[in-house]
């Protein structure tokens, strides 16, 4: 059963809060098909006025305790985040809204699938699932067995990578396809789960979703790789989670500084041009963004142009895609890699050496 959880604050009303300049967290916890094992577990921190949203994750391996990670405790997991993450948030549960993994999976297909795209980093197969570098259409299926991969302890940086993209590029369909589906595809969504929101308190969270553009980031609670009685767990930090999460939401929801060159981008050729990654340098530096370098992609025959959310930070995904005219946004995260964004130029990019 997937449950999430709405937190609302600071108001009597959700649909009149979500007019003015207010906060709304929705609480997320994927429990697998059996109830026996959390799955994902993320925070949906949504700033209407700003048009922003933070996606905060806790990784299946986070412990409360020191003793059980959240992963292995399916029944306390809406307490735990209840008594550990106001702290970190500064507000109190109050809604929920359950979806179990079966509908879930109907969710996604009920969207018509959710549009992947998967790099030489990404493309990881399953012994059910064949994948393919490239542009992608996963079942709601094959989202699920995305979501659980990988599970060993050691892959738990990997892990919450892949979650991040899977929920970027879920909230990106929904919204894309709010003025193409049928004006109550909101309500088959609402009836497909388990609430105590009333139908118009949910439709007013998911218009603000899609009624215009709503930039996220991702964020994850601190935690320590630790081993105890042969068990491996990240040791939740408490202080350090709440002072980091403050300082990234500041400077997340700021305005930039015009006279500081914006994300950490690099650029890679994905054609026969030579020079064309450097054109794209040029071009990207004069509208302040900094590229740390440019090099080949993995093949010089990629037909169509990509920009790659690397950080979680859509926002510069989004602007950057639209200084080079480039249709094309997929959201890989891997924020180890210091990057912001990767710019793959492929036939089709508008512009030459």
């Amino acid at each position: 059963m997937y449950v999430l959880y709405l937190k609302k604050f600071h108001r009597n009303n959700l649909q009149d809060s979500l007019t003015v300049s207010d906060t709304v967290t929705l609480q997320c916890n994927g429990l697998s098909a059996d109830g026996k094992r959390v799955d994902f577990s993320l925070v949906v921190v949504l700033f209407p006025a700003a048009n922003k949203g933070i996606l905060y994750f806790l990784n299946p391996l986070l412990s409360f305790n020191n003793q059980t990670a959240i992963e292995s405790a399916p029944d306390t997991i809406s307490q735990q985040i209840g008594k550990h993450i106001p702290f970190v948030l500064g507000s109190e549960t109050s809604a929920y809204f359950n979806l179990s993994q079966e509908k879930f999976s109907r969710l996604i297909d009920f969207l018509g699938g959710l549009n992947f795209y998967l790099d030489p980093g990404s493309q990881k197969s399953s012994p059910k699932f064949q994948r393919y570098v490239g542009k992608t259409l996963l079942s709601g299926e094959e989202t699920i067995d995305l979501l659980k991969k990988p599970q060993q302890a050691i892959d738990y940086v990997e892990r919450m990578n892949q979650q991040k993209s899977i929920f970027l590029n879920l909230l990106e369909k929904m919204a894309s396809l709010d003025k193409k589906l049928a004006p109550n595809w909101l309500d088959t969504i609402y009836k497909l789960g388990d609430t105590n929101l009333s139908q118009e308190e949910f439709l007013a969270f998911f218009r603000i979703l899609t009624a215009k553009k709503v930039f996220f980031h991702t964020y994850e609670a601190a935690g320590e790789l630790k081993e105890q009685g042969g068990l491996t767990f990240l040791a939740f930090k408490a202080e350090a989670s709440r002072i980091g999460y403050a300082s990234f939401q500041k400077n997340f929801l700021e305005k930039p500084n015009p006279n500081e060159p914006e994300a950490r981008i690099e650029i890679l050729n994905g054609t026969e041009i030579n020079g064309l990654a450097k054109r794209a340098k040029v071009l990207l530096n004069y509208k302040n963004f900094l590229v740390l370098s440019t090099d080949n992609a993995w093949s010089d025959t990629i037909q169509e142009s990509v920009v790659i959310n690397r950080s979680g930070n859509t926002e510069y995904a989004y602007r950057i895609a639209k200084s080079l005219k480039i249709k094309k946004v997929a959201h890989i995260i891997r924020k180890q890699a210091g990057l912001d964004v990767t710019v793959v130029l492929g036939e089709n990019i508008g512009i030459r050496p």
